[in-house]
């Protein structure tokens, strides 16, 4: 049988070349974790923090009037959403978002280098999300779609929350709040 002169270094040179391969990933995976064990927050390139995106958008939904979901949010300082990228929708019973109806505040204009001149939202924004149902109480979950962007930094992944809500019993045949009536 034969055996090569190279068959030790050839071992070694495959052991080395994968250690190299699987080393940034873990070197990444292991400065994260020691990042949250200690409890430091990642930054950007100028050395800011990089909030986590439920506290760079505080999202709160409430059913105040019959009819009507109000959405907020809370944007801190240096944020923004995007005002195109909200999505509602209902799930449980039979309710359903009017869509059409929902109504946006004028937000500020922004030239994007990823989606060009866009309205975005800061500080803080409370949409009126017009709901259609039948007369009686009903238990639902909404699920909100939004997106957003750190100034000058990094913009998010769109987000996607869900909050158990009870809608009242309601005359069917009477006007919405915020209709037109």
């Amino acid at each position: 049988m034969y055996a090569s002169p190279l068959g030790p270094f050839r071992k070694a040179l495959t052991v080395l070349l994968l250690c190299a391969a699987v080393a940034p990933a873990y070197a990444q995976s292991l400065g994260d974790r020691l990042d949250s064990a200690l409890g430091l927050q990642p930054r950007d390139a100028s050395g800011q923090e990089i909030l986590e995106p439920d506290q760079a958008f505080e999202f709160s939904a409430d059913v105040e009037s019959p009819g009507v979901i109000t959405a907020r949010w809370e944007i801190q300082d240096g944020y923004y959403l995007y005002r195109d990228k909200f999505g509602f929708s209902l799930s449980g019973g039979d309710a359903r978002i009017d869509s059409a109806a929902i109504r946006f505040p004028q937000g500020k204009l922004k030239h994007d280098e990823s989606f060009g001149d866009v309205e975005i939202y800061t500080g803080e924004v409370a949409l009126e999300v017009p709901v259609i149902q039948g007369a009686g109480t009903q238990h639902t979950t909404l699920t909100v779609r939004y997106q957003g962007c750190k100034d000058e930094s990094v913009c998010y992944p769109p987000i996607r929350k869900q909050v158990a809500l009870v809608l009242p019993a309601h005359d069917a045949s009477a006007p919405r709040a915020g209709a037109p009536g």
